[in-house]
Formats: C-alpha cells, sequence, structure tokens
C-alpha cells in the first residue's frame, strides 16, 4: 500500500493520499479511481454456517484440477469470504463450520486457545414410537 500511495494511486476524499495521514470511517478512499470498502468491522455481521461435506469433495478454495471444493457449494457472498473451521480429507465425509469472521475462526483452530479438537455429533433420530431418541454420549 505504501508503493501505491507513493506513486499517486490512492485518494482521500478526492486527494492524493500522503505517507502517514490519518483517516476517519466516513473518508472516501480510492485506489486507482476505484472507491475500497471501508466499513469497520464491528459494522459487519458475522455468519456461521455448518456443511456436510461428501467424500471426494476437497477442502480448498481453488484446485487446479477442477475438482469440486466444499468452497464451490457454498452460498456466495458480497464483501466477505467463508473461512474454513477446520478441513476434512478428499476421502471422508462429515460436519464442517465456515465463518465469515476471521477471528472467531482463528480462536477456534488455534492451539493456543486450548479447545478441544475431536466432537462426536449424532443426528436426532424419530423412531418408530414417533419420539425422539437422543444418542449424546460424553464427550472426552
Amino acid at each position: 500500500m505504501e508503493k501505491a500511495i507513493e506513486k499517486g494511486q490512492v485518494s482521500v476524499n478526492g486527494e492524493i493520499a500522503k505517507l502517514g495521514a490519518r483517516v476517519e470511517g466516513s473518508d472516501a478512499i480510492r485506489y486507482d479511481g476505484i472507491l475500497i470498502n471501508t466499513t469497520e468491522a464491528d459494522e459487519l455481521i458475522s455468519r456461521v454456517i455448518s456443511y456436510h461435506k461428501q467424500e471426494g469433495e476437497l477442502c480448498t478454495r481453488k484446485d487446479p484440477e477442477g475438482r469440486q471444493t466444499v468452497f464451490d457449494r457454498l452460498p456466495k457472498l458480497r464483501n466477505s469470504r467463508w473461512v474454513a473451521i477446520g478441513r476434512l480429507d478428499t476421502n471422508t465425509s462429515g460436519l464442517l463450520l465456515f465463518t465469515t469472521d476471521g477471528e472467531l475462526a482463528n480462536r477456534l483452530t488455534k492451539s493456543k486457545w486450548k479447545l478441544n479438537e475431536s466432537m462426536r455429533c449424532v443426528p436426532l433420530v424419530k423412531s418408530w414410537t414417533n419420539k425422539f431418541n437422543i444418542y449424546a454420549p460424553a464427550l472426552n
């Protein structure tokens, strides 16, 4: 960004930006004439979704061989992107979580937060008696 500012490619409120200049959240910042979205992180809506990964899908954004990825099947976003919370091998199916909140993803995946990385999920199953049976073993 500093090189772009030195080259005069960045403007703030119509004025060419100078290194070290301060900006406010309400300022109009442009790079090569294109308005940059400067929405405060606190103003953005964080989204979290669960996704059942099928065997054969890759947990990567793009595959050079053109194979199906989990990101290909997620809802499209504007001004944001999905971040995977964990991953599964190609030949494995199971539950994955995705979020638009990078800080949440970081806290859930980094070992310094000492979170239990393995979980067991068992869906509710409707029995022949029309009552729901829940299998919920204790997690270790």
